[in-house]
């Protein structure tokens, strides 16, 4: 199965890219050969419906997952219609979020930003899809979602340490 992560950088040494739709590389891992193939993302900063063409890109190349910081809701229906599980709200390291993947610890988020984040506004508010809308949600789901948090938090904040000693 290929996945799909956008990412900063053409290696798995890069960071998750906060955006989908705008990022600079996307890195196609194929989990039955364990290997990788970086593509630049060929919208890149262009124009309008820039993560709609992104999304079009990372169907065309065959991915069955993307995993992205966040994705805009029109990319997001576009990997949707294709079938596509979305995994967002990551950070950290490429090759960290493979080896979760691999150890199956990341969950579809089925979530996607309102119009305003991948646009330059900042993000406002997440627009849940049908199946965060359904009441009842496990206990196990909730402690995945606190556990990630956290460890976003400790990436941020590593960054920021990083950033400060500059």
């Amino acid at each position: 199965m290929i996945i799909c992560i956008a990412s900063s950088e053409p290696t798995a040494d890069g960071v998750i890219s906060p955006i989908f739709g705008r990022c600079p590389y996307y890195i196609f891992y194929d989990t039955e050969k364990d290997s990788y193939e970086a593509a630049s993302n060929p919208p890149g900063t262009t124009g309008g419906n820039t993560g709609i063409q992104a999304a079009q890109f990372v169907v065309n190349k065959g991915a069955k997952t993307v995993i992205s910081g966040n994705i805009g809701p029109n990319p997001a229906r576009v990997l949707q219609s294709a079938g596509i599980e979305m995994i967002t709200g990551i950070t950290g390291p490429v090759k960290d979020v493979v080896e979760k993947f691999k150890r199956n610890e990341l969950h579809s988020t089925g979530r996607a930003a309102q119009a305003e984040y991948g646009m330059g506004r900042g993000f406002r508010q997440e627009v849940p899809s049908q199946k965060a809308t359904i009441a009842g949600e496990d206990l196990q789901v909730i402690k995945n979602d606190l556990k990630e948090l956290a460890e976003k938090v400790k990436a941020l904040i590593e960054r920021m340490n990083k950033l400060e000693e500059k």
